[in-house]
């Protein structure tokens, strides 16, 4: 059974620098804490498919994971599947929105996923951990977008 956990947060800058720092990941080591290396290939001559590989550390361990991700620029919106996830997951996908809102960019940030172990406490526990997670990078993405 999927579960989803729904991350937002308001950042006072535009809608395309926001985005940006959200699709310019070669510099998430300089700005996540969690994030120890990443790097992005395109899928074929389309830029706006990429497979990504980051090393993470953080409440799941220290894990490599790779995700499929779609761009669509236009949309300022960003779609992934992920590849391969930490062993707490038997799956993970979501998305990434920016939109525009008062006082400058709000940044939606959904993420669905299945437990390794399919228990309510397993599912309830991760989606803990996950939206904390998440919340930590959005602070980290806001406090980089504002200074840019």
């Amino acid at each position: 059974m999927e579960t989803s956990v729904k991350n937002e947060i308001i950042i006072k800058q535009t809608p395309d620098i926001v985005y940006r720092c959200c699709t310019q990941v070669e510099s998430w080591p300089q700005v996540f804490p969690t994030c120890l290396s990443v790097k992005q290939s395109a899928v074929g001559a389309d830029t706006r498919e990429v497979i990504m590989e980051m090393t993470v550390r953080n409440a799941f361990g220290t894990n490599t994971i790779r995700s499929h991700r779609h761009y669509a620029h236009e949309r300022q919106h960003i779609q992934f599947k992920m590849i391969t996830v930490p062993p707490q997951f038997a799956g993970m996908h979501g998305t990434w929105s920016v939109e525009p809102c008062e006082g400058g960019s709000k940044l939606v940030v959904i993420h669905t996923f299945e437990p390794a172990q399919p228990t309510v406490q397993a599912r309830e526990e991760l989606g803990r951990n996950v939206y904390s997670n998440t919340a930590q990078v959005l602070t980290h993405l806001k406090d980089w977008a504002e200074r840019q």
